[in-house]
């Protein structure tokens, strides 16, 4: 029984990453750690051709799944050539430990173990390393900013929905890691969030670095001295910081909570999250 075990672990660990089109649900082992990852692999996919890979991280209590379906990644993967993957975090509720808040299994590093399903996907589905890039929602848009931070030269741009880059009082917030490489950043967050403090005068369970002073200080650590530029929008507003390097933008909604924003009406009141972390995502690949 335990030769039987030991080899189906084995299996495990050797089993490859999947390649064949379509939108599947597969156990992936990096180490010693084993994580249910959704992937969607577009039909027009070739070894022969190098794609962009999308990570798509989950906020508390969620799955791979549930993102993908709120957010629609997947049909998008499909129609715009790149391959998804979006693990489900470990835990009783499921969560990221990203350091700067640990809401997953006590002791687990999702760090490596994102880290190394990057590098696979590298090896096994010959992505295109320079279009790396990862997106995710509440603790998940954490997580994202935490390995942009620490794997800044791997990762080329982050999509971040209602996340922070520090958490804790005024002065002595628990801070995400510099990055040693310019990253593309957006991030995009309501001023109503009532979960996740927009700003330090919001109501709200988290609070932290805000989300104006996050994307200032994305733009210091990617060496952008130039002041931004600031557009007013029916739906709120866009601040953005650039150099020929990086960009780094805050998407600012007057209303919309701590949701995915996922307006598909095309009216002034909102806009589609997934969309606008695409476009934002195919115009910075690494440089």
């Amino acid at each position: 029984m335990v030769l039987g075990l030991l080899l189906h672990t084995t299996l495990m660990s050797m089993a490859p990453l999947p390649s064949e089109p379509g939108r599947v649900v597969k156990t992936v082992q990096i180490g010693s750690a084993q994580r249910e990852v959704l992937f969607r692999i577009p039909s027009k996919f070739s070894r022969a051709k190098k794609m962009p890979f999308v990570v798509l991280l989950h906020g508390f209590t969620g799955s791979g799944a549930t993102i993908d379906y709120v957010s629609g990644f997947s049909a998008l993967a499909e129609k715009e050539g790149f391959i998804l993957a979006a693990p489900t975090g470990v835990g009783n509720p499921t969560g990221w430990n990203c350091d700067i808040i640990n809401l997953g299994k006590p002791g687990e590093d999702d760090f490596a173990f994102i880290s190394g399903l990057i590098d696979r996907a590298s090896t096994e589905l010959n992505i295109d390393r320079k279009r790396v890039f990862v997106a995710g929602h509440s603790n998940g848009a954490m997580m994202s900013n935490a390995l942009a931070g620490r794997y800044s030269t791997k990762i080329a741009a982050i999509g971040a929905v209602a996340g922070v880059i520090g958490v804790g009082p005024l002065g002595k917030e628990k801070m995400i890691a510099l990055p040693t490489s310019p990253v593309s950043v957006l991030h995009i967050h309501a001023k109503d969030d009532r979960m996740v403090a927009y700003d330090r005068t919001g109501s709200a369970f988290v609070k932290g670095i805000n989300a104006p002073e996050a994307v200032a200080w994305w733009a210091k650590a990617n060496g952008i001295s130039s002041a931004p530029s600031t557009i007013t929008e029916p739906w709120g507003s866009r601040t953005i910081y650039k150099s020929p390097r990086s960009e780094v933008q805050l998407i600012t909604l007057i209303q919309g909570g701590h949701d995915w924003p996922r307006n598909t009406t095309q009216s002034p009141g909102s806009i589609h999250a997934t969309t606008e972390i695409w476009n934002f995502f195919k115009r910075n690949p690494k440089r």
